[in-house]
């Protein structure tokens, strides 16, 4: 905890915080590109070489 202080200290607050803890603002993923079925529709489905 005295490593995270300090490092907010010097950088600035929130700089480092607990996963727990929320963010203020409505972040959101953007899904314009996201297909309708992206979990039904197996042709639609990521390629990975």
């Amino acid at each position: 905890m005295k490593a995270i202080d300090e490092i907010n200290k010097k950088f600035s607050k929130d700089t480092v915080r607990f996963g727990g803890v929320k963010i203020e603002g409505g972040w959101k993923m953007k899904q314009t590109r996201k297909s309708q079925s992206y979990t039904t529709n197996w042709n639609e489905l990521l390629k990975v070489n």
